[in-house]
């Protein structure tokens, strides 16, 4: 590194995030204005934000220094990637002219002028659109100048006039305000839902009957197969809980919270848009068909805004109660009358790409850390997920074993023990020994290093085949956890290949049961983790409110940070400048140049950890740079689209256990199943039944395994979630 570089690294602010490096010798400092960019230590020029031709003249003599990353220079000049490209492909079009001709003003007009406002207000109140608008204009305008005159119009004309107002007053009437259709604010930042179930949702008036809706009798329903997921989760308790949340918030609250006809609709909404593979609460606009308010049993079909708007409001005051109590119902039922259940526990990295500022957190698959949340999942023996907990503050897996092992205790009673299978990122000797104090039983991987044993050890011993694996198992004396923790099982393992690993439990399961429950792990739990992103949209943000961090919560120092990034930099330039040494002779001319270098470099160390001590490894937020920008996302909303989430991966669960033994390919089950969910139907009610008729694609062997499963769910007499006649479902193939 030059002495001019290394200058200016001792004469940088370790606190300040302005200084950006574009590379190992060249930087842009935004802490004063005009911004300035020096390569080598040499300024080679400046800008300002309103010299946009000087800054892209700038990118591309920075673009030309060789090993000089794109990315790089996007975030040290502060724009996109596709900027920095677009500069380059300018230049080697039509050089330094082309670049300075891109930013030449020119085009249509972009302000609005009086005039120009009232001749688009104008055509509004004729009734005209924005597109028939701009084509009225030809290029007088452009179309983004109409939408924003668009927006103030609507504005405007929501608000009543002084004409309306003093009428309203003179009669004694209330002004009502004309009703203006527009797109909705995020999720959690809309209003309040209005009710619009009736004043006694026992009669239900305002719940059609099947016979209104389908007046036409038998005509074509799109998405009818859903009906099979609401059915089951209806059978699975989901609505009653739901309605039972909502009556005891309403009790509390003495006033009137949410219909049930209108809770229903909304859970029944996100329910079929997930389960047609739409992955969010954005899918509700596919529902919008000619057959909606048929498939949904309302006058109309719903927005998705205003199913955001209920489940926010929902979620918002019962959400947690909601996900808990399923959990809660779904852990008792994994294993009802065995004497020992297992779960798999392990977190989860949901990876944030948004603009506002969060936590970073390790995510293993990037090998790095990246913004966003954690989430704690707990899966059942068969790989279905029973509880998603999420923590900002990233919180490691091994603080959340206890609870949530106790929590699957007390759900299944003390009749069954539970066992809870996990991976080494839990596996710390203080956590193990606190496990087995709270009577708990459980199973990881020893962390490394660990004995080995000869191959000696595991002659004899028969081996045992998990999945695609065949290991053999020998049980090797008690680990000792160390400090008076006491100790633990150690099981070796010997894999096909010779390689070792070692497990740690506590438990009176045999040693083999326990090494299959550990090696299950990845397909159960791993691989589900992918199922449930790709098919039912786990990674989903939902929620795009945001809200201030806690002030006093402690978090990494930034500046602490990027200070020790400095001293790694100083440190590999000395290293550098050694290794030139090393490799002249003690009469070459440039090594006073690398002894200049050496030396620099180490008084910058020297600097660097004079600062060190003043500058903590952690802090509050508000004493960091990061005060007054750091945020996190309410998670209220969110939990309720995942717990419909974690109903409907257990729907697909069981009826996928149904129908593979019936397909020629067993595995392929549930991508079968997502055909037959998107299929269109008809539906026919009569006073106790209502057959539903469907037609999904699908060969030969696909559609007779469809008629097996639909004959064993007819025997279920699954019924339609606030159905006030109670009408069973009977569900077949249309041959037609």
């Amino acid at each position: 590194m030059s002495e001019a570089a290394i200058l200016a690294h001792v004469q940088g602010d370790w606190t300040d995030s302005k200084v950006c490096y574009f590379g190992r010798e060249g930087c842009v400092d935004r802490r004063d204005s005009p911004v300035a960019v020096y390569i080598g230590g040499n300024l080679i020029g400046t800008y300002t934000e309103e010299q946009p031709v000087e800054r892209d003249l700038l990118i591309m003599v920075v673009c030309r220094e060789p090993r000089v990353r794109v990315n790089r220079v996007a975030e040290a000049f502060g724009v996109s990637t596709q900027t920095v490209r677009r500069i380059r492909r300018r230049h080697d079009s039509g050089g330094l002219q082309a670049i300075a001709r891109s930013h030449r003003r020119g085009g249509l007009p972009r302000r609005q002028t009086p005039v120009l406002e009232d001749q688009v207000f104008a055509l509004f109140d004729a009734g005209v659109s924005i597109s028939q608008a701009h084509q009225r204009l030809g290029e007088a305008v452009s179309r983004s100048v109409v939408a924003r005159a668009h927006k103030k119009w609507v504005t405007q004309r929501s608000e009543p006039t002084e004409a309306e107002l003093e009428a309203a007053v003179a009669e004694r009437l209330p002004v009502v305000a004309p009703v203006v259709v527009q797109e909705p604010a995020t999720a959690l930042e809309l209003p309040a839902v209005p009710d619009t179930s009736p004043e006694d949702d026992s009669a239900s008036p305002d719940e059609l009957e099947l016979e209104q809706a389908c007046a036409h009798g038998g005509r074509r329903v799109q998405y009818l197969g859903s009906w099979i997921v609401l059915a089951v989760l209806h059978a699975l308790g989901l609505y009653a809980l739901a309605e039972r949340l909502r009556q005891r918030q309403e009790r509390s609250a003495g006033q009137r919270f949410l219909g049930a006809v209108t809770l229903r609709a909304a859970l029944d909404a996100v329910a079929i848009a997930l389960s047609i593979g739409k992955r969010c609460v954005e899918g509700v606009r596919w529902l919008a068909t000619p057959s909606g308010p048929t498939l949904l049993r309302r006058s109309q079909a719903i927005s998705a805004s205003w199913a955001r708007r209920v489940l926010a409001r929902f979620g918002t005051e019962v959400g947690l109660e909601l996900h808990w109590e399923q959990a809660t119902s779904l852990a008792a039922g994994v294993r009802e009358g065995d004497d020992r259940a297992v779960f798999y526990l392990d977190n989860h990295l949901r990876p944030y790409t948004g603009q506002q500022t969060i936590r970073k957190g390790w995510r293993m698959q990037d090998k790095r850390a990246r913004p966003g949340v954690s989430d704690y999942y707990v899966h059942d023996e068969q790989g279905r997920p029973l509880v998603r907990v999420d923590d900002p503050s990233h919180g490691t897996l091994a603080d959340w074993l206890g609870p949530m092992a106790k929590l699957l205790r007390e759900a299944l009673g003390g009749q069954t023990t539970v066992l809870v299978a996990f991976d080494r990122a839990g596996a710390y000797a203080e956590h193990l020994a606190s496990l087995r104090d709270d009577q708990l039983e459980f199973v990881t991987y020893e962390r490394a290093p660990y004995r080995t044993l000869p191959d000696s050890a595991f002659r004899g011993q028969r081996w045992l085949t998990v999945g695609r694996k065949r290991v053999r198992v020998v049980e090797g004396p008690y680990k000792n956890l160390g400090q008076g923790r006491g100790r633990v099982r150690r099981i070796h393992v010997q894999t096909e290949s010779g390689s070792q690993l070692s497990v740690l439990a506590v438990s009176q399961a045999p040693a083999k049961v326990l090494v299959t429950v550990l090696l299950r792990r990845w397909s159960c739990q791993e691989n589900q983790f992918k199922h449930e992103n790709e098919r039912w949209g786990l990674n989903q943000l939902d929620g795009r409110r945001v809200e201030d961090y806690p002030a006093d919560e402690v978090i990494p120092n930034p500046a602490r940070r990027r200070l020790d990034h400095q001293l790694r930099i100083a440190r590999m330039a000395e290293g550098e400048a050694l290794r030139h040494l090393a490799a002249l002779d003690e009469q070459d001319p440039r090594r006073e140049l690398y002894e200049d270098d050496l030396e620099q470099a180490r008084e910058l160390q020297r600097e660097l950890e004079a600062q060190r001590p003043q500058v903590p490894t952690h802090a509050p937020v508000s004493e960091t740079e990061l005060a007054g920008e750091l945020v996190r996302h309410p998670g209220q909303y969110k939990l309720v689209i995942d717990t419909l989430r974690i109903a409907l991966a257990n729907v697909e669960s069981d009826l996928a256990a149904w129908l593979g033994p019936e397909l020629p390919k067993p595995a392929e089950a549930k991508k079968t199943l997502a055909k037959l969910f998107e299929a269109p139907g008809t539906v026919r009610p009569n006073g106790k039944t209502i057959t539903v008729s469907l037609a999904p694609a699908g060969t030969r062997p696909e559609r007779a395994a469809f008629e097996s499963l639909m004959s064993r769910l007819n025997r279920l007499d699954l019924q339609l979630p606030g159905d006030p006649s109670g009408r069973v479902l009977r569900f077949k193939l249309d041959n037609q």
